[in-house]
């Protein structure tokens, strides 16, 4: 048997955690990886709400995302009317905060907000 890597592990448990809130919740498996059209980790629906989610779990207080995951997540949150997030540790940022830098864009987990307060 083959077990989950932190990563896939860590957006169960987020995933498990967001449907304490009253939403049904999506993984996508293998999500970008490979594939010509990007597929964020988790999405969150609620009657009243959508939530994209690119999920990050690392010890670094600076993530750096390419410009594929980005613009995927503003595409999806844009179709759906919802909002896309990146989320590290529960701390999360929306997409249109990310500072963009050269050809990335990054994420400081110092200036995201708890997961909750975007649940609600």
């Amino acid at each position: 048997m083959v077990l989950p890597s932190t990563g896939k592990a860590y957006e169960r448990r987020l995933r498990d955690y967001i449907t304490k809130f009253g939403y049904v919740v999506c993984r996508s498996g293998g999500s970008g990886a490979g594939n010509s059209e990007y597929t964020p980790d988790l999405i969150a629906i609620r009657r009243d709400k959508v939530i994209i989610i690119e999920v990050k779990d690392h010890s670094s207080d600076k993530i750096y995302l390419e410009p594929r995951q980005v613009e995927g997540l503003k595409k999806l949150a844009e179709l759906s009317g919802g909002i896309a997030l990146v989320c590290n540790k529960r701390r999360c940022i929306e997409v249109d905060l990310l500072e963009k830098t050269g050809n990335t864009y990054k994420f400081d987990v110092r200036d995201a907000k708890p997961l909750d307060s975007f649940l609600r």
